[in-house]
């Protein structure tokens, strides 16, 4: 009796364990990435526009969201742009490429603690 209240006891124990050292999982937002202009062009300001919707399609307000902008042949400095919110799920700024070539857009999205990343590749001329 005393063996199997013991194993009863570890049982619980390590499922509760498991189970407050699961991450939560990332949300499944719908994230697409509008720039204008489209090519965009070398050291020109281009406006970066995130759409930000739920599985369900409803729009994710109240988020944080950025673009990082990348080579992913060169070692860059920090090229990162702070996008606001300027309509329900609608999230805008401007940033520059500030050469030619392949960059890659990072987009992050952060809210109540959850976070997602998705990125876009761009051939800038």
């Amino acid at each position: 009796m005393r063996s199997t209240l013991v194993a009863a006891l570890l049982f619980f124990l390590g499922v509760c364990l498991v189970g407050c050292l699961e991450r939560p999982q990332a949300p499944n937002w719908k994230v697409e990435l509008r720039v204008v202009p489209d090519p965009p062009r070398p050291l020109e300001e281009s406006t970066f526009a995130v759409r930000l919707r739920s599985v369900t399609d409803e729009a994710v307000s109240g988020a944080r969201v950025e673009a990082d902008l990348s080579m992913p042949s060169h070692r860059m400095g920090e090229n990162r742009v702070a996008l606001r919110e300027t309509e329900a799920g609608i999230y805008s700024g401007t940033g520059r490429f500030t050469m030619p070539g392949e960059w890659r857009v990072e987009i992050r999205a952060e809210k109540g603690g959850h976070r997602q990343t998705e990125q876009f590749h761009f051939m800038v001329r």
